[in-house]
């Protein structure tokens, strides 16, 4: 979930900080109640150090997170990696340059936790409260919150939507990105286990093909991995993923081998234009994003009740948002 969320550790020189401010708009969904903190969230600053700015699902993170701060009040910046990266030695980099702004707060993206610990150690010398968003920091101490969509329950509403859209039988392949992607091994985990205790008639048989080998992130070589367990299993009719270049590949391997819309069930991740339109066209039946408007929603609320003294938890989570043919 990379995502897209993507968990690339690639680095990069940053470049000076790109600040992008939009207008107000809706409210939104998603944490809890900032109703009537505008008088104590006037003129705060806070900086998202954000991990992509163009990529389909965290443009609208980034500009929910943009227009919902400043209907509270705040002065919003956003901040990321150049050349849409997601480097997170880029991001650790503009987290420092945040803080020599001294803002009123600042959020994070810690993809590698540990690499956040002394730019963190510095806010909190600072006294500036931070936020983690997706990936948690290295300790509870270094945030005042935590806002992600949890991996697990992820992974239970996947299996869910794959039981019911296969009416419970068949036989399931699984592409993920790595065994290093953290949050995708935990939605694979609960995934299987509520597969195996709410359908049992459907079976894995190929518990996971790696479609990023060394965090090559190449559409026509994740294609080759998936037709090639498309071949490996021919039995299998439903594929999943928790990534959504794996739905996307999915799709284009069953058409590679001559399938039908429909005929091998795809469910996959994320909400990019490919999966819209995969969606539209059939070949895709189910996408989970968890990358939404409503992160950015949330970033903005937390820190509202925060400064109101009404944070009543550390850790917000956001549903995943499905989407299917019908609401494409």
């Amino acid at each position: 979930m990379e995502h897209r969320r993507r968990r690339r550790h690639l680095y990069a020189l940053v470049a000076p900080a790109l600040a992008v401010l939009l207008a107000a708009c809706s409210s939104g969904q998603g944490t809890q109640s900032a109703a009537g903190a505008e008088s104590k969230t006037a003129g705060k600053k806070i900086t998202f150090v954000t991990a992509l700015l163009a990529d389909a699902n965290w443009a609208g993170a980034n500009k929910c997170f943009m227009s919902r701060s400043n209907a509270l009040g705040m002065i919003p910046t956003l901040v990321a990696p150049p050349n849409e990266t997601a480097s997170n030695a880029g991001m650790v980099q503009l987290a420092e340059q945040a803080l020599a702004s001294k803002p009123d707060g600042m959020i994070v993206v810690p993809l590698v936790p540990a690499e956040f610990d002394n730019v963190l150690d510095q806010a909190k010398t600072q006294k500036v409260p931070v936020i983690a968003l997706d990936l948690d920091t290295s300790t509870p101490d270094q945030r005042i919150a935590w806002v992600t969509t949890d991996p697990k329950k992820y992974g239970v509403l996947a299996a869910d939507e794959v039981g019911k859209l296969a009416h419970g039988k068949g036989n399931v392949g699984i592409l993920y990105s790595g065994p290093t992607v953290t949050n995708q091994i935990e939605s694979i985990s609960t995934f299987k286990a509520e597969l195996a205790q709410k359908f049992p008639a459907m079976k894995i048989v190929d518990p996971g093909e790696i479609i990023e080998p060394g965090g090559n992130r190449n559409e026509d070589s994740a294609t080759e991995i998936a037709r090639g367990m498309l071949v490996a299993h021919p039995n299998i009719n439903v594929i999943w993923s928790p990534d959504g270049l794996g739905g996307i590949v999915g799709a284009l391997a069953a058409k590679e081998l001559n399938k039908k819309p429909g005929q091998i069930i795809v469910v996959g991740a994320d909400h990019l234009p490919q999966v819209a339109a995969d969606l539209k066209s059939g070949w895709e039946q189910a996408s989970l994003q968890s990358v939404s408007c409503a992160w950015g929603n949330a970033l903005a609320n937390t820190f509202a009740a925060y400064f109101n003294g009404k944070l009543k938890s550390p850790i917000v989570n956001i549903p995943p948002v499905l989407f299917t043919h019908d609401n494409p």
